[in-house]
């Protein structure tokens, strides 16, 4: 039989600085004019990476995720133009995020994810996915995912990609923890900032290695 290399994609969070991911993977698609998409059979992300991840397999190419980055950036992480006005935004925000509540409001992020991805599922997905998160409600890892080896513990198709991505992203003290289906999810980069082990066993899963 003729063996096939299973590529996977891992994209790790980091908040704004996803920019430079998505960057990479633009001036890739720039090179070799195919999507990122179409070089890799999973895509694994966490965090700002999960949002990247559930981007290129929603059809979006790393370029319209760059222009995103690039014009909502502002919206999702409010900072102020001027120096002075920068700098009282900043300990305001610290004092709020160590005293009172999360540093940023999920509003502007929600209604953007909700722009991009409407009603979508998991299911909707054109590549196999692992986005994890975490499961504050049992004290568990969870990862989201797209795959052919679904069980009754990770039945992932029917759950709208905004809940997921808001699931990963919910960085604790930046933003709110996510709700859904009566469970309670916070940033995936609390367990796996760098998803690579979660794409490498759940291919080794798949495949029946």
């Amino acid at each position: 039989m003729e063996s096939k290399t299973f590529k996977i994609l891992s994209i790790d969070g980091g908040g704004i600085k996803g920019l430079y991911s998505a960057s990479i993977l633009a001036s890739l698609e720039l090179k070799t004019g195919k999507s990122i998409t179409d070089h890799f059979d999973m895509i694994c992300g966490t965090s700002t990476g999960g949002l990247i991840a559930i981007g290129l397999a929603n059809g979006m190419s790393a370029k319209s995720l760059v222009d995103l980055y690039m014009t909502k950036g502002s919206l999702i992480f409010p900072t102020s133009d001027n120096r002075f006005v920068r700098s009282f935004q900043n300990s305001y925000k610290s004092l709020k995020q160590i005293f009172f509540s999360n540093k940023h409001s999920v509003k502007p992020l929600k209604r953007i994810l909700e722009d991009l991805f409407e009603d979508k599922t998991m299911n909707d997905a054109n590549n196999l996915l692992c986005i994890p998160s975490f499961n504050l409600t049992n004290g568990q890892p969870k990862v989201f995912k797209k795959s052919g080896s679904q069980t009754e513990h990770f039945v992932d198709n029917t759950i709208k990609l905004v809940d997921i991505a808001l699931a990963t992203s919910a960085a604790p003290s930046y933003y709110p923890i996510h709700e859904h289906n009566n469970f309670l999810y916070t940033d995936g980069g609390v367990w796996a900032n760098n998803p690579s082990l979660c794409g490498l066993l759940e291919a080794i899963d798949l495949l029946c290695w």
